[in-house]
C-alpha cells in the first residue's frame, strides 16, 4: 500500500502548499474506525517531515481504502458505489458551487494492497473531537443549507452523481418486512428494553409507505446532496464546516441532507435524546438561515418536509441492522458507551423522536 516516495513527496508538497518541499521521512499509521460499509477496506494516517528551504516542517494526510464489496454491482449508477467517491474527488468537483461546506482536498490516487482496492489521498482535517453543543450542531447545519441552496436546480451532468439514492438504498425493504413483521423479533426482552412505546406499528407503516414518502421527495426542489452528512463526517475548524466521505454524493431535495444529520445524530446516540426537541429546533433554524443566505425562493415549509421525510427514512435505512444490534449485548457494546440500559432506551426514545417527524408526511392508512 506504501507508495513510491516520489508520490509520498508529491502529497508532502501539496499538503504543505511547498511546491520544493524534499522529503525527509514518512510513516503509515492506521486510524481506528468502525466498518459499517463493506466499500471501505480502511483508513491510513500518513506522516512525515519535509524539508522546506532551510526548515523541517510535518505533514500528514488521510488514506482511505475503497474497494468493491462482494456481491454488489459494479456500477456508478449503484448507490453503494466504491467508485464514485474517487471520480468525485478527481474530477475537482467541477460544476459544484462549494458555498458553505468545505471539501477536502484531493492529493491523488494508488493502488491498493489487494487486487482491485484504491486508495484516496486526502487533506487531513484532524480528528472529530468530542460532542458538539447545539450552537455547533447550528453552524454545521447552516453550511449545509447555504451549500444545498446555493447548487439548487444546478446538479452537475456528471458519472459521479447518484441518482435515486434514496430509493436504491431501501430497495432491500420487501426482506426486511419480514423481520419487522415477525411478533418473535418485538418479543425479544432484548428489544422491548429499548422501547416504551411500542413502536412496531409505525416502523411496518413506514415501510408500507416509503414508495409514496420517496415521490414526495422527488416533487421538492433538487439540488446536490451529501446524503451522509451528520456528525461523524462534519468537522468544525474554525468558521468552517468540513465535510468529508462523498461516496453517497448526488441529486436529491433540498433539506434531505438536514433530514440525514438529524437521524444519524439522533439514531447514533451522537446528540443526547433529552435534548431532542431543543436540537431539532437548533439546527432547522440554522438549515434555514444558510438557505436565505443563498437567496433563493424556496418556502421553508418544503424544506422542513423534505428533512422530516429524509430522516424517517433513514431510520428506515438503519434500523433491521439496529434491531441485529440490539439483540446482540456484546456488539451493542461496541458500537455505543455507557451502560447497556441507558443506551438502549435512549436509542427508542429517539427512534420514536425520528418516527414522529414524518408520520404527519405519510397516509393514514
Amino acid at each position: 500500500m506504501f507508495p513510491h516516495p516520489d508520490f509520498i513527496e508529491g502529497v508532502a508538497r501539496a499538503a504543505l502548499e511547498a511546491p520544493r518541499a524534499s522529503l525527509v521521512a514518512a510513516v503509515m499509521r492506521p486510524i481506528a474506525f468502525e466498518a459499517l460499509n463493506p466499500a471501505t477496506a480502511g483508513l491510513w494516517r500518513c506522516e512525515g517531515a519535509a524539508d522546506v528551504g532551510r526548515t523541517q516542517r510535518r505533514f500528514s494526510a488521510v488514506v482511505k481504502i475503497a474497494q468493491r464489496p462482494a456481491d454488489e454491482p459494479d456500477s456508478l449508477r449503484y448507490w453503494n458505489s466504491w467508485k464514485r467517491e474517487a471520480l468525485f474527488y478527481a474530477s475537482g468537483h467541477r460544476g459544484v458551487r462549494e458555498q458553505g461546506l468545505t471539501i477536502p482536498r484531493f492529493y491523488g490516487e494508488t493502488a491498493g494492497a489487494q487486487k482491485g482496492q484504491r486508495c484516496l489521498w486526502l487533506e487531513d482535517v484532524g480528528d472529530p473531537g468530542g460532542r458538539w453543543s447545539l450552537p455547533q450542531h447550528a453552524r454545521a447545519a447552516r453550511a449545509l443549507g447555504e451549500f444545498g441552496a446555493a447548487n439548487l436546480g444546478r446538479v452537475p451532468r456528471a458519472p459521479w452523481v447518484s441518482r435515486d439514492w434514496l430509493r436504491q438504498a431501501l430497495e432491500g425493504r420487501d426482506a426486511w418486512h419480514e423481520l419487522l413483521a415477525d411478533p418473535k423479533t418485538w418479543a425479544d426482552p432484548k428489544v422491548k428494553r429499548a422501547f416504551e412505546v411500542p413502536v412496531q406499528l409505525r416502523v411496518l407503516h413506514l415501510y408500507q409507505h416509503a414508495g409514496a414518502l420517496l415521490d414526495a421527495l422527488d416533487a421538492l426542489p433538487q439540488t446536490l446532496c451529501h446524503f451522509d452528512a451528520y456528525r461523524a463526517n462534519l468537522f468544525a475548524r474554525g468558521s468552517r464546516t468540513v465535510a468529508i466521505d462523498w461516496a453517497f454524493v448526488g441529486e436529491g431535495a433540498l433539506g434531505v441532507d438536514l433530514g440525514q444529520m438529524i437521524a444519524g445524530d439522533l439514531m447514533w446516540l451522537l446528540v443526547p435524546v433529552e435534548q431532542g426537541a431543543r436540537y431539532l429546533d437548533a439546527v432547522l433554524a440554522g438549515y434555514l438561515r444558510g438557505v436565505q443566505r443563498a437567496r433563493v425562493k424556496v418556502k421553508p415549509e418544503q424544506v422542513r418536509r423534505a428533512a422530516f421525510i429524509s430522516a424517517a427514512l433513514r431510520v428506515a435505512c438503519y434500523f433491521p441492522y439496529l434491531l441485529m444490534l440490539l439483540r446482540d449485548p456484546p456488539s451493542w457494546r461496541r458500537r455505543f458507551a455507557g451502560p447497556l440500559a441507558q443506551s438502549t432506551a435512549r436509542f427508542g426514545r429517539a427512534v420514536e423522536l425520528l418516527l414522529s417527524l414524518a408520520q404527519r408526511e405519510w397516509p393514514a392508512s
